[in-house]
């Protein structure tokens, strides 16, 4: 009973992390990663409602008490693999979601003024955001706009 299993659908359908209740740490691999690795980019396996409500879920913990600590499996940005005490983890999981709505933001909007290719949006996000988001990954990260697009454009 000293480690839970959580279930993070969102970066794969069935994304799972591992919760020590007694260090109050959560491993999540792969679930908070929007926005990516730069050399990965961001795949979103699992749809975006699963990632939502993982996010979700997991602020919520930390918010409750639950969660202090965040391991997840390498660097993404724009938080690093390891967050430590609740309230950087509070800051840590509020940084995850901001950067999440603005990409979601800035592509309904994109698409909805009739720039119609994730692709192109994808490359107005970069030449427009690269100030606050310079490690911006290029590979595959039209995958996910074409998420967005396709569950809150269509």
């Amino acid at each position: 009973g000293v480690v839970r299993m959580v279930t993070l659908p969102g970066h794969a359908a069935e994304a799972c992390g591992y919760y020590d209740t007694r260090s109050k740490t959560v491993m999540t691999g792969d679930s908070i990663q929007f926005y990516g690795a730069g050399q990965y980019g961001c795949q979103l396996y699992g749809g975006l409602a699963n990632y939502e409500s993982s996010m979700a879920k997991l602020k919520g913990m930390v918010e409750d008490g639950e969660i202090e600590n965040i391991i997840i499996s390498h660097r993404y940005v724009p938080v690093s693999a390891v967050s430590k005490g609740r309230a950087g983890s509070l800051q840590y999981m509020t940084t995850a979601q901001q950067c999440y709505e603005d990409i979601k933001t800035y592509t309904i909007e994109k698409y909805n003024n009739g720039t119609q290719s994730a692709d192109q949006i994808m490359r107005d996000f970069m030449s427009e955001r690269s100030r606050q988001y310079p490690d911006f990954p290029t590979n595959y990260f039209s995958n996910a706009m074409n998420h967005i697009i396709n569950n809150y454009c269509r």
